[in-house]
């Protein structure tokens, strides 16, 4: 017969894939699912509004041309003035989600909810210093453009030595140097936690020293919980 160990480990990844399956459905039906309601969902690094356009032209691999810089295009057609204008106003930004390998492109809330999934597939073609060229669903030619171009105002757009069909990892690389993330903010977070830890620490690890309060109340407890049990046994 099957061991019983083995068989619990069948029900336990089956039940864990079950699960997984309810948060991590194919693209069809996560796109099925994300069209009437908003979900938070892992993203990449923060990229603003400003920085993603549609573009005419897509060069070809190691080489970026690109000209017409305008709002960004999906299948629904252009996005409108007005919808920046509300993204803005609700202090949205843009991100790649999802998969590494073939990511979507989505505008998230201030809070890291998905509000609207921008392209359900990137094919990410070019990585340049400047920029990073994708196409969103085998159609709409796009450049994310690194902060310190987007007051060039330039509407011709080529640039040459380009790392084609870049690794995870390059991509990663790119969007941590060029996206909008305040490192310094998280290190500020994470530097004010551990204060307040070692504070509340220090007025209150006498309290677990041998004779102190809780050190009695817990040996209490234990010898309540356990002691009289064992002994019965």
């Amino acid at each position: 017969g099957i061991k019983k160990s083995k068989m619990m480990g069948w029900v336990g990844r089956f039940l864990s894939t079950s699960g997984e399956s309810e948060h991590h459905a194919s693209r069809s039906t996560m796109q099925s699912a994300l069209k009437d309601e908003q979900i938070s969902i892992k993203h990449m690094p923060k990229l603003s509004l400003d920085q993603v356009f549609d573009v005419q032209g897509w060069g070809h691999p190691g080489k970026i041309r690109s000209s017409g810089f305008d709002n960004v295009y999906k299948n629904s057609g252009r996005l409108t003035a007005a919808w920046y204008q509300q993204r803005r106003e609700q202090g949205c930004y843009m991100s790649f989600f999802g998969s590494q390998k073939s990511p979507s492109m989505g505008c998230f809330s201030c809070d890291g909810t998905l509000v609207e999934t921008i392209h359900s597939f990137c094919d990410i073609k070019n990585v340049h210093e400047d920029a990073l060229f994708y196409v969103g669903d085998g159609s709409w030619g796009t450049v994310v453009l690194a902060p310190k171009l987007l007051d060039s105002g330039a509407k011709h757009f080529v640039r040459e030595n380009c790392i084609a069909q870049p690794s995870a990892e390059v991509v990663h690389s790119w969007l941590r140097k060029n996206g909008t993330a305040d490192y310094w903010k998280i290190v500020r977070e994470h530097v004010t936690t551990r204060r307040i830890f070692f504070y509340w620490l220090d007025r209150t690890q006498h309290l677990m020293e041998a004779g102190g309060v809780r050190q009695q109340t817990d040996l209490a407890e234990f010898h309540a919980e356990f002691v009289g049990k064992v002994e019965r046994l």
